[in-house]
């Protein structure tokens, strides 16, 4: 078989194999408004697919699979059901954090910038800013709820990769990350409308594999975002610290 001959079969391959959309948009980062413009156009606002209508509303919802912890993990789990703990968190109005924020079951906007990409979160008004200017993470970041999160492109597909996340920033209720919690997120729209979300969870002391999970979200150009203040509507007092509830009951007629 001649070189070229054997050539023909490999390319082919390759093309075959390639990611979808990476030949439309080789090495573009969105470094200039004219760079974003040929990149797919994620900015919008959204609404995770099982609370929207139309499009969204009649697909099947998505299920995943719940993190497989490690025994220490599972240990902390138990113990903390055990006292039957409240989410204090949000009783005392602290966000979620990552990854939680990214279920809350309100809208989010995504906001295509040159050098960053900010996720602006409705529940407890919170923003995440997604670096995009090809910077690496701090060698010591500082804790935050929502952690220090950079980004690139690859293909058509947005990958964020966030560390840095406070204690506080449960992994879910009950299980507290280590420092060494390592989160990144593929968003892609699978339609003009559909935004898929793939995230993978690295905590090797929490975690006895990376936790992988899936998410919609449909856009609405007709939705804007709302206040959101956890505060004004509170109906938790506070004791010692500590979050208590303070519910007017009605006496039964």
């Amino acid at each position: 078989m001649s070189r070229l001959s054997f050539a023909g079969p490999i390319l082919l391959t390759a093309l075959i194999a390639a990611p979808a959309g990476a030949a439309n948009f080789p090495g573009n980062q969105g470094k200039t408004w004219a760079d974003i413009a040929k990149l797919p156009q994620l900015t919008g606002i959204y609404e995770t697919a099982r609370m929207s209508q139309g499009t969204a509303g009649n697909r099947p919802p998505v299920r995943n699979a719940p993190a497989e912890l490690t025994p220490a993990a599972q240990a902390e789990l138990a113990a903390y059901r055990a006292k039957k703990f409240e989410d204090t968190d949000a009783a005392n109005c602290l966000p979620p954090g990552m990854p939680g924020v990214m279920t809350q079951p309100y809208p989010i906007q995504i906001l295509v910038t040159p050098g960053e990409v900010t996720i602006i979160q409705e529940a407890y008004m919170q923003v995440r800013h997604v670096h995009m200017d090809g910077r690496d993470h701090p060698a010591d970041p500082d804790l935050t709820f929502n952690g220090d999160s950079i980004g690139h492109w690859e293909g058509d597909t947005l990958v964020v990769d966030t560390v840095g996340l406070a204690p506080q920033a449960v992994l879910q209720q009950g299980v507290t990350h280590s420092k060494n919690e390592h989160i990144v997120e593929r968003y892609r729209l699978s339609e003009p409308n559909m935004l898929e979300v793939k995230t993978t969870i690295e905590d090797p002391g929490v975690l006895a594999k990376p936790w992988e999970t899936n998410a919609r979200y449909a856009r609405h150009p007709e939705y804007s975002l709302a206040e959101y203040v956890c505060e004004q509507n509170n109906r938790n007092s506070f004791e010692n610290g500590k979050a208590g509830l303070n519910l007017e009951l009605k006496k039964n007629p």
